[in-house]
Parts: C-alpha cells; structure tokens; sequence
C-alpha cells in the first residue's frame, strides 16, 4: 500500500470501529503524539483514546481535503463529523452533530505507521455540544 492507502485505511477502520485493523498498521515500536497529552502514547494507549472518542461520537466520519507525501512521511488534513450520543469530557450525550478539523502527519517505515503526530481543536468541540 502506498502512504495515501497506508492512512485512508486508518481513518476508514476508526469509523468502522475496526481497532484491530488500525493495530495492524502499527509497527512495534509506533509512537502517538498530540498536543493535549505531555508524554508520547504507545498503540495501546492510543487504540484507547480512539474508543474513547468514537464512544462518544457515533455515525462518525472522517473525510479527506488534503494529503502531502513526503518520502516516509504523509501529512493529511480533513473534517471529522458526528453525533454526540455518549459521555465526552464530561458532558453527557446531546444528539448534537459534530464537524471539527484536524491534522494528522504519519511516518511510515515498510508499510506500517511508525509515528503519528495528531493535531485538532477540542474545545471547538466541546463548544459544538454545550447546552446553551
């Protein structure tokens, strides 16, 4: 698979809740990084948040606007949606939808995500699903 495939795959099994699949485009020693948490995540940490996230947003869907290879290295940027329907930091299920940007660089090393760099705005969010 080239690194396009390599991170279409990873987004289209996240909407599927197709975490072992998404554990499989890990390499052994893979590394998650975001700017809300201080200490690099392994897969199992990071397979964590993803359930995580997807618990609380159902009907959820990545899209793609753009994706910029480099070598080892993919950076893509695309628009999340979906529906409040589960606990998210601490507020309870809305039904609100969702859209929210975000930004995601890969490193692939023989065909599996080495590192991943994650980046998006929570609070936009939140913002999204308060009670008003």
């Amino acid at each position: 698979m080239t690194n396009k495939e390599i991170s279409i795959a990873w987004y289209k099994n996240v909407d599927a809740g197709n975490y072992d699949e998404v554990r499989k485009l890990m390499n052994s020693n893979y590394s998650f990084k975001n700017s809300l948490s201080p200490i690099p995540a392994d897969g199992d940490t990071h397979i964590a948040m993803l359930t995580m996230f997807s618990s609380a947003f159902s009907e959820m869907q990545h899209t793609f606007t753009r994706f910029v290879n480099d070598g080892e290295w993919i950076a893509v940027y695309g628009t999340v949606t979906g529906k409040h329907t589960g606990d998210f930091t601490g507020i309870a299920p809305t039904a609100k939808s969702i859209s929210n940007t975000w930004m995601h660089l890969f490193h692939i090393v023989d065909g599996k995500v080495s590192d991943a760099y994650f980046e998006m705005n929570p609070a936009n969010i939140i913002n999204q699903i308060s009670v008003k």
